[in-house]
């Protein structure tokens, strides 16, 4: 949930910058492309936990 939060609020501020503003330094545009990113890997990370767990489950059946 808090990984799609950060995801959520770092395209907003994206969107804010870049769009809106008209404020297109190349250190904001790659600092909000990195929030993005690391906001991505916690969903990501989740699911692969997620996966492995349940392959782990089928597998002792």
């Amino acid at each position: 949930m808090g990984g799609i939060i950060i995801t959520l609020l770092g395209i907003a501020m994206l969107f804010f910058f870049i769009f809106i503003e008209k404020n297109f330094f190349l250190a904001t545009f790659v600092l909000l492309l990195l929030i993005v990113i690391l906001g991505s890997f916690f969903p990501i990370s989740w699911y692969l936990t997620k996966s492995i767990d349940s392959d782990k489950d089928s597998k002792q059946v």
